[in-house]
Order: structure tokens, then C-alpha cells, then sequence
């Protein structure tokens, strides 16, 4: 029954349009167009029009069709209450809504913000919600039509990730912003993909791209370039980045090419490469992409090292302060020397070498330990007071005391400093203090070196980190590769270096600065050096062994060719010294002997 009347299912019969299917006067599958009533009964109509919004009304219950609908669904109905059939299609150029309960006329009707309008001649003009999984934009929580040439709605709004809108491109919801894009949350929680090149004005909090930036990160209301197009360089200044051309780098900085990326890299900067406190720098000719190196030709407000590597608080050992700013290296013969690089002006000598000093008594030459003046009148194989990393006279033959190092006569008069005995100091006054049989100023090198501080013969304060012996005054030595230890006499026990060392800290050693140990690897013909960095890598060289800078080795300096060690090469500049002052003091006689004859 439809409308009152009743109908034959049957091909070509006007109810085969109303129903497909009927049994005992109840049709059990609607036609297109219909819906079946819930309420069956062969007195009843079976069927209802899907655009049919009077529909069928019996008692207190009511099922209708929805306005302008061409095709609907009416499964989800029973006959305990009431309800409207949910439409699957629209007619004419109608819009579906989303939740099936009607038809708009245009595309900008469907429900704002959360739906867009889709064409579509087969199954009918639909409204989606804007992350329909088939034609909408995955996580999209609003969003606008489908504009002119694109084939998804544009976003406005994500549900949970950042909204990317690219120029001329389609919209999307990724969960990270893509490489030149940068993640921003608005004060309103909403999250957008922000151009790293943009202006991105109107943001809340700021959000100001860099200018030829194509790549970035964002964080405190701050964008940071990482990488620069069109063949700009990063300019990094302080918590500053720009992208500039080669010629607007600027004085202070470095160009540097790491990878793919061009950067101009401020000399201070460590953090890319710098050397702390450096305000002028350049790149190392020989320097390689993977390995670069920094020259440094003018730090802030420390001295510059002899090897251009470093800006410092004090000049390193080997070398000397000149105009202020800048360490200039002393004499290879000379750990520490009195401004200027003359081997005559050493202050204190490098391990296994002792100071002949001249007449002003402060100053000398660095001479062989157990050689020369610190050789006469002692007694034989005596030369084994371990001082400062150097050999001295324990015991002198008779008549003489080892004073400084040296056997001074104790007949003629009283040796400053030392109570004589039998080619021994018995005790010390003043100043000095007593160590393996001999005397030592405590405020002039070699004494210095073990003894910082010394009152009434005895040292209160030794400078190698033990304790003096309160009865003696003398100080535990520590072993001869240590400058201070935690306990004497042991090798794996340093705490500091002598100059031509560095300590390995993982094995608490002291190791000459061209030798390499665990993860530290030495520099050829280095003489003074500190370890690298988390004790991993090259050493860094401050003076060599020639006692010039600059070099191929990767370090500065130059390279000694000759394969003679650090000791060597000063032993031999030592003999150098003693031959041509002996020449000299040979003509000079032979000159005045010749103008008296």
C-alpha cells in the first residue's frame, strides 16, 4: 500500500518504482527514493518518500523524508518512536549535509568552519567535515571550500598538529613543520608552520622569519637560522642569525663551508669553531673542510698564544708577553725567560736541564743537568737531587756544599743559606730550605719549583702539592714527569704538568707534549701543549720545539724535519751557546795578547 492505493510489484508497473520487493501485501525492500515503514502492515503504506517531510503519521509516531532528498536510508527507524530517514543523496545541485539531515543550495551553506562543499555528478553534492579521509585534510579541525585549482579544502585549523599553508600549495596538518618551516603556537593555542624566511607579522607571541633562511628553529619568541639559500652565508652573532653575502661577513668573523652549509662563524664563537676571546681570526691555509683551524691574529682582552691557537690569561710556558697582548716564544732552551727570546734570558729551564745564571743572578742559560758549573766539585755519580724535574748535586766533594744546586766553597766563608757538613747542607737559614743534602732558595728557580714558602731554614708551603716534613723542612718529590702529585714518587699520580708535558687525566700521567697516550695523540717537535678537550684528539701546541709558529702540521709550528727530539735539539742549541762564547772569549784573548806584544 502507498498513499491508499495499492500497487504490483512487477517490471514496467508503477510499483516497481515504490518497491522492489513485497510479501503478504508489505513491501520489504523500498525503491530507490523510499524508505520503508517501520510501522508494517498491509493496511498501512508500506513505503515513504524520501523527500516526503509530512510522512506517515499513526498515533503519537511520525517517520519523514528530508527536504529536496533523492535518496535515502531508513534502516536505523523502528516502530517504537519516531524519526526521519537520513538522506545519501540530494536533488538537483544540492548539497548533502555531512549527518544526512538535509539539503543546502550551495556549497558555502554547509555547517561553518567544519564542513566544505564537493562536487559530485555521480553520488551527488556532498558537505564532508574537513577531515573527510578521502577528499578533506587528515587532523583538519576547520576549514574554507575547495578554491579554484586545488583538490582539498584549506585548512584553518588543525586538531592536534601544526597548520601548514604553503604558498600556492595544499594545506596539511604534520605533526613537525617541515624543513624551512618553523612550529608556532599562538596565544590562543592554535599551531601554525611559519615561513623561516617570512616577516610572519601579526603573530602573538613574535615570530619574525630571517630574510633568506631555509632552515630554522624557534624558540623564546626567537627565530635561530641553521642554514642559508642562494648561496648566502649563516651569520652567527651571539643569539643574532642573518643570511649575507660573502663580502658582509664582516671583520671579527670567518667564512666556513661545514657540509652544505656556509657560515660566517665569529672568531670567539667555540660553539662553531672559534677560539674564545678571539676578535680577529682567519682560516688556515692547509686547513681541510672535515678539520678546520682557526688562526687567531688578535684576542679581546687576553695575550695571544706563540702558535696563534689560543687567546690566554697568561703566556704558556716557553714563551713571553710582549706589547701586553701578545706571547712571543722564549728560546727553544727556555721554559720561562725575561722578555725577549735571547738563550741567555732564560728565568727557568725545561726538565733535565738546570740554569746558568749570569750576573744579575735572576737570568741565565739553560745548560744539561749534571753539566758545566752544576758538575764542578761534586762528588762522583752525586747528581741525583731531584729538583723541579731536573737532576742537581746531593753531595760535594770536601770543602764544598751544594747551594742552588751548585758546590759552593765552605771554607773560604760562610755559603749563604747552608750549615756545612761534610760535602752536605746540614740545615738551612733564612729563605732556603733543605732537600736531599743541599740548600734551595724557596723564592728562585730550581728552588721555587719544589717550595713555594720557607721560614728559619725549613719549607712551611711546598709548591708540588705534599706536605713538608715538619722536622726537616724538605718536600717529598713527587716523580720526575709531575709538577705537583698526590703522592710522591709514582707516575700515575700527577696533578699537574712540568712545561714539555700534558696530563693524561684518565691516567692521572704526565706525558711529553709529542707523545701520545689512551685517546690523546702528540704533536711532533711540541714543546709546550695542554690536552684536548674531554682528553680526546690532537694536543693543543702552544710552543715548538724551533721556536717559531705557523707550520704544516696541523697544529701551527713549524715542522722540525731533522726527527731530533725536544731535548736533543736544546742540548744542541746549548753546545751551540758554549762553542761560540768560547770562540769569542778565545779571539778576544788573542787579540789583546797580540796588541800587547
Amino acid at each position: 500500500m502507498y498513499l491508499g492505493g495499492c500497487y504490483l510489484v512487477s517490471d514496467g508497473l508503477p510499483g516497481n518504482s515504490l518497491c522492489v520487493l513485497a510479501a503478504n501485501g508489505i513491501c520489504t525492500e523500498a525503491a530507490p527514493g523510499y524508505f520503508l515503514n517501520p510501522l508494517k502492515a498491509n493496511s498501512k503504506d508500506s513505503v515513504i518518500s524520501c523527500s516526503n517531510t509530512t510522512g506517515f503519521t499513526e498515533s503519537d509516531k511520525t517517520y519523514r523524508g528530508v527536504q529536496h532528498c533523492d535518496k535515502c536510508d531508513g534502516s536505523a527507524l523502528t516502530g517504537n518512536a519516531s524519526g526521519d530517514a537520513k538522506c545519501t543523496k540530494c536533488s538537483s545541485n544540492k548539497y548533502l549535509k555531512s549527518d544526512g539531515t538535509g539539503c543546502v543550495d550551495a556549497a558555502n551553506q554547509c555547517n561553518a568552519n567544519t564542513e566544505f562543499g564537493k562536487e559530485n555528478q555521480e553520488t551527488g553534492n556532498k558537505c564532508l567535515k574537513c577531515n573527510d579521509p578521502t577528499s578533506g585534510v587528515a587532523d583538519c579541525a576547520e576549514c574554507t571550500g575547495i578554491a579554484e585549482g586545488k583538490t582539498k579544502p584549506a585548512c584553518t585549523k588543525c586538531s592536534a598538529g601544526f597548520l601548514l599553508a604553503p604558498e600556492g600549495g595544499e594545506t596539511s596538518c604534520p605533526a613537525n613543520c617541515p624543513e624551512g618551516y618553523f612550529g608556532h603556537t599562538d596565544s590562543t593555542q592554535k599551531k601554525t608552520c611559519q615561513s623561516c624566511s617570512s616577516e610572519n607579522t601579526g603573530l602573538n607571541p613574535a615570530g619574525a622569519g630571517v630574510a633568506g633562511c631555509v632552515k630554522c628553529t624557534y624558540g623564546s619568541n626567537k627565530v635561530t637560522c641553521e642554514k642559508c639559500g642562494q648561496d648566502k652565508y649563516l651569520k652567527i652573532d651571539g643569539e643574532t642569525t642573518s643570511c649575507v653575502d660573502a663580502q658582509n661577513c664582516g671583520e671579527g668573523f670567518l667564512m666556513i663551508t661545514s657540509g652544505d652549509i656556509k657560515k660566517c662563524v665569529k672568531c670567539g664563537d667555540t660553539a662553531n669553531g672559534g677560539i674564545e676571546h678571539c676578535a680577529k681570526c682567519s682560516l688556515k691555509a692547509s686547513s681541510a673542510e672535515e678539520k678546520l683551524e682557526i688562526m687567531c691574529s688578535e684576542c679581546t682582552d687576553r695575550r695571544l698564544s706563540p702558535l696563534n691557537n689560543a687567546c690566554l690569561e697568561n703566556c704558556p710556558a716557553g714563551s713571553y708577553a710582549h706589547d701586553g697582548n701578545l706571547c712571543l716564544p722564549c728560546h727553544n732552551t727556555c721554559a720561562e725567560c725575561d722578555g725577549n727570546a735571547e738563550a741567555t734570558s732564560c728565568r727557568a729551564c725545561y726538565p733535565g736541564f738546570v740554569l746558568s745564571k749570569g750576573n744579575s743572578g735572576a737570568i741565565g742559560t739553560c745548560i744539561p743537568a749534571c753539566t758545566g758549573k752544576y758538575a764542578e766539585n761534586c762528588e762522583e755519580n752525586m747528581c741525583t737531587a731531584l729538583v723541579g724535574g731536573s737532576k742537581y748535586c746531593s753531595k760535594c766533594k770536601t770543602g764544598f756544599v751544594p747551594v742552588d744546586g751548585i758546590c759552593v766553597s765552605s771554607t773560604a766563608r760562610a755559603p749563604t743559606g747552608c750549615t756545612p757538613g761534610d760535602g752536605v747542607c746540614t740545615a738551612c737559614t733564612d729563605s732556603y730550605f733543605l732537600q736531599s743534602g743541599g740548600c734551595y732558595q724557596s723564592t728562585a728557580f730550581p728552588g721555587n719549583k719544589l717550595c713555594t714558602t720557607a721560614s728559619q731554614g725549613k719549607c712551611t708551603s711546598c709548591a708540588n702539592g705534599q706536605q713538608a716534613d715538619g722536622s726537616s723542612g724538605s718536600c717529598p718529590a713527587c716523580d720526575s714527569t709531575c709538577e705537583t702529585c698526590t703522592e710522591a714518587n709514582k707516575p700515575d699520580k700527577c696533578s699537574t704538568c712540568p712545561p714539555s708535558r700534558y696530563l693524561d687525566s684518565t691516567a692521572n700521567a704526565c706525558k711529553l707534549c709529542t707523545e701520545s697516550s689512551n685517546n690523546i695523540q702528540g704533536v711532533a717537535n711540541c714543546l709546550t701543549c695542554v690536552p684536548p678537550s674531554g682528553n680526546s684528539g690532537p694536543v693543543t701546541c702552544y710552543v715548538k720545539a724551533d721556536g717559531t709558529s705557523g707550520g704544516d702540521d696541523g697544529t701551527g709550528g713549524s715542522t722540525n724535519k731533522s726527527g731530533l727530539s725536544a731535548g736533543a735539539i736544546a742540548g744542541i742549541a746549548v753546545a751551540v751557546v758554549i762553542v761560540v762564547g768560547g770562540l769569542v772569549g778565545f779571539l778576544c784573548w788573542w787579540f789583546i795578547c797580540r796588541g800587547k806584544a
